[in-house]
């Protein structure tokens, strides 16, 4: 059981409350029972330790007027008063029976104080005054933030440690080189010096691993992979252990078609398991296997490409009806179709085609106009071309714009690389060894990035994965190279520019897809890689030092 106290400026004390009436300093203290001391999350999070003091009013008035404490305890035999900046409802209470004359208080702002304070923030300084503030300072002549706080759009929060929930980076100590990871929503440190761990850890795939994607087929919480095979017109499970390893053997399933090449992952049935759909090159059929939840899936129904060669596909909702729809390039008739979904697994047949360019290739989706309906970017092989597809919301699209790429461009992959949350876009240029960057502007229309082209020290560059691999909240690429057998990893400033290549090794021959995924559960990206020559799919771990 706790009580609150109120202190006035002439420090009369009531017998419930305490409330410290000085103008800049507002601020209830919430104190607990007698027998507590106070744990803070991190030992980091203790401020000062003083002896001698006279009383427990004494204590509180030390933490009201440092504006970095939040919570204090005080030990009325010792008169040891401790002031932490960690927040009451962070630390853990405990009750110490030896010291019944210990207890602990917590500073609880005033609301209207708070209100009154805050709404100086980012103002003059002459709205929140030069002096000590525990609400707003004056730094570079404007109302900020005190130091190791920050701004939540509302009000002034402490920032916090390693491991702590976080909303954003912002929300982390920055000068302990902390971030907030967007993967666990944790901050972590920054990596210093990044890599991943050679030589890979590679698991045998006898029929010529082409695509790989990664998900939770049953529901253990750990990441499991699907990959297509293109030699044995199969597709293979790999259900993950949790500590970067997969089980083995693999489940395999017949493909419903020839030559699989790329896969997706979405809830077509709505049943709350993850279903699959692929694309068979060979057969120019789209097959979908309904997911049972435990890791198993059900044989193949299948249905027309709407074309020939069919070769990437997406999942997404076109019209807006709350079922996902699907959209395959068929790079034999320059075309992509639609698939509209019915919400039980099946899908409208035939398709809508659209007139795309010379062989169409990978193509990705995203709202690229900020409009709240699915786009697509498309790129062609052979005209070396980026296509934009915008959508109307009803399942049809509109070509609107096209862009010039490097040689034949085999894939494209959207993320913000800017942080301004419009999406931009990668382009792997296959021929001439390069990634072209394009920035959008959020009105389904792109700009070339300043530089437009990074060179890939290995050759043919044929798939991209975009994630913040070393921790820094900045978009990434992975980059495998087909021909040259590596990987290249461009870290991201931030700003749609990226730092010099590292290249690794993938242990394998004619390298075809690429995802980054938390595989071992450490918190940090990892790499999966298709050897497809090799019969191989390469696990590359994160490590960070």
């Amino acid at each position: 059981m706790t009580s609150v106290f109120r202190l006035m400026i002439y420090f009369i004390v009531y017998p419930l409350t305490l409330q410290q009436q000085y103008n800049l300093f507002q601020s209830y203290i919430h104190l607990t029972e007698f027998g507590t001391t106070f744990q803070p999350p991190d030992p980091i999070e203790l401020l000062n330790i003083f002896s001698s003091v006279s009383s427990l009013l004494r204590c509180s008035m030390l933490c009201n007027q440092n504006c970095q404490c939040r919570t204090f305890d005080y030990d009325q035999s010792s008169l040891v008063c401790r002031l932490f900046e960690s927040e009451y409802s962070t630390g853990t209470i405990l009750t110490n029976s030896s010291s019944l004359t210990s207890r602990i208080g917590a500073i609880l702002y005033n609301t209207t104080a708070t209100s009154q304070f805050y709404s100086a923030y980012n103002q003059t300084c002459d709205q929140c005054g030069t002096g000590e503030n525990r609400y707003l300072q004056c730094i570079n002549n404007t109302c900020q933030c005190p130091i190791y706080t920050y701004w939540n759009g509302q009000k002034c929060l402490n920032q916090v440690y390693e491991g702590s929930n976080c909303s954003s980076t912002l929300s982390c100590r920055q000068d302990l080189n902390l971030t907030c990871y967007p993967l666990t929503n944790t901050c972590t440190t920054v990596c210093n010096t990044f890599g991943f761990q050679q030589p890979p850890v590679l698991y045998i795939n006898a029929g010529g691993p082409q695509s790989v994607i990664s998900a939770d087929f049953n529901k253990d919480g750990h990441w499991d992979l699907a990959i297509t095979d293109y030699d044995a017109s199969s597709i293979s499970i790999l259900l993950s252990i949790g500590n970067g390893s997969f089980q083995q053997p693999a489940a395999v399933y017949g493909s419903g078609g020839t030559n699989p090449f790329w896969l997706v992952s979405e809830d077509f049935d709505k049943d709350g398991n993850l279903d699959l759909a692929m694309c068979n090159e060979g057969s120019g059929n789209i097959a979908i296997f309904l997911g049972n939840g435990n890791g198993s899936f059900q044989t193949a129904t299948t249905f027309n490409s709407g074309g020939a060669l069919p070769s990437s596909i997406v999942a997404a909702d076109f019209n807006n009806d709350n079922k996902t729809d699907l959209a395959v390039t068929n790079t034999g008739t320059n075309s992509t179709t639609i698939f509209l979904g019915n919400g039980s697994g099946g899908f409208q047949s035939p398709g809508t085609s659209y007139v795309a360019c010379s062989r169409p290739s990978v193509l990705v989706s995203g709202d690229f106009n900020s409009d709240g309906n699915i786009d697509l970017a498309v790129v062609c092989r052979t005209n070396n071309q980026l296509l934009i597809f915008l959508g109307f919301g009803n399942g049809s699209f509109q070509n609107n714009a096209t862009y010039t790429t490097g040689n034949t461009p085999y894939s494209v992959r959207a993320a913000d690389f800017t942080g301004d949350s419009k999406l931009d876009l990668a382009v792997a240029n296959f021929g001439s060894n390069s990634i072209s960057i394009f920035i959008g502007i959020g009105t389904g229309e792109f700009i070339a990035a300043n530089p437009a082209t990074y060179a890939t020290t290995s050759s043919s560059p044929i798939d991209i994965a975009i994630q913040d691999l070393n921790g820094d909240s900045k978009m990434d690429l992975a980059v495998c190279n087909q021909v040259g057998n590596t990987i290249t990893v461009f870290l991201g400033n931030g700003n749609g520019t990226f730092g010099q290549e590292q290249d690794y090794s993938s242990s394998g021959q004619k390298l075809q897809s690429i995802i980054a995924q938390d595989f071992n559960k450490d918190g940090k990206y990892d790499l999966a890689v298709t050897n497809q020559n090799s019969n191989t799919l390469a696990i590359l771990l994160t490590q960070c030092f």
